[in-house]
């Protein structure tokens, strides 16, 4: 059983017996139990003016993004009732939650003395898993590019649930992916060398017959190590049409060798650079300022330099939203 901090649904700062405004929710919390975490909970609290002048609501929040709350009227005349509808969204989540929704309201007196109070609703109950993947997203970290890695991914229903994986895909040709023979509810990802340098993204499409849950996604990504090293892997941009300041990429030799850039290819014209040296072992480029005609994000800049096994270097333009998803 959950237990809840609140013990009425009266005002904060007074009691029930002496509550002039009588502004009172009689189940001002609701436990709603088990829950799928794919779900979003709802749940209408009804709140009645018992006092003999009218109350205003001016405003219904909560302190968690995942939860919400509205109230049906603004303004309640004496004696009637009136909905706060809230609603917490679990997706993604598990285990206990609470989450308190606070109502700002205004009373009169006689006088016509305004008095603000709140009151404090709440809902509890538990976020359940309906399918577990664990771990949620496969990170390989840095690979010699000629590595060959696997790694396991396990997946399981809520306890009673009789489903199963039926196939998998991956979408990167530098990754292979199967179901384990052994442990059918087990998916193996591996490399397949020789890794291109740089960054490989693929996402895992694992297909099942629960007919709520058709497919599942999960993300992959590795960083393949070459003589050279890149930085920064990937470049973000935060706008679509361009940016305002210079970016820059590093280039440096892991094994002192020396080496020259060829040549530097963009996807838009519009991206101007500059090559400067960084010692005997290495580069800058500047991209700078620029205003661009199309969205880039997804395209690529390739570097071509002389070294043997560095011969291209791709450092890819990503959103900001993509860029956190590493």
């Amino acid at each position: 059983m959950l237990a809840s901090a609140i013990l009425t649904g009266v005002s904060s700062g007074q009691s029930q017996a002496n509550n002039s405004s009588r502004f009172i929710c009689a189940q001002p919390f609701y436990v709603f139990g088990e829950m799928d975490n794919r779900k979003t909970v709802e749940h209408a609290f009804t709140v009645r003016n018992y006092s003999t002048n009218p109350v205003e609501i001016t405003k219904v929040f909560s302190g968690c993004k995942c939860a919400s709350a509205t109230n049906i009227d603004a303004v309640i005349a004496p004696g009637k009732e009136t909905s706060i509808q809230a609603k917490i969204v679990l997706h993604g989540r598990e285990g206990t939650q609470k989450k308190s929704f606070y109502v700002h309201y205004t009373t009169r007196n006689a006088s016509n003395i305004p008095t603000n109070d709140l009151l404090q609703l709440e809902m509890d109950g538990v976020a359940v898993p309906w399918i577990q993947v664990m771990p949620g997203r496969i990170d390989f970290g840095n690979l010699e590019k000629d590595a060959k890695v696997d790694r396991e991914i396990g997946v399981s229903w809520k306890a009673g649930l009789k489903f199963a994986l039926t196939n998998v895909q991956i979408t990167s040709k530098c990754l292979a992916v199967s179901i384990n023979t052994n442990q059918p509810d087990k998916i193996i990802v591996s490399t397949m060398p020789p890794l291109p340098p740089g960054i490989i993204r693929g996402d895992i499409i694992a297909l099942t017959d629960d007919p709520s849950c058709p497919s599942l996604e999960i993300p992959v990504i590795a960083m393949a190590l070459c003589d050279i090293v890149v930085v920064p892997a990937e470049l973000s941009i935060g706008s679509s049409v361009g940016w305002t300041s210079s970016k820059y990429i590093g280039l440096r030799s892991r094994t002192g060798k020396q080496f020259k850039i060829v040549s530097v290819e963009v996807p838009d014209p519009a991206i101007k650079y500059t090559i400067m040296p960084l010692g005997s072992q290495g580069y800058r480029v500047e991209l700078t300022p620029a205003k661009l005609s199309s969205d880039i994000a997804g395209e690529e800049i390739k570097i071509k330099t002389d070294l043997p096994g560095s011969e291209e270097l791709v450092v890819p333009f990503v959103s900001p939203a993509g860029a956190q998803k590493r």
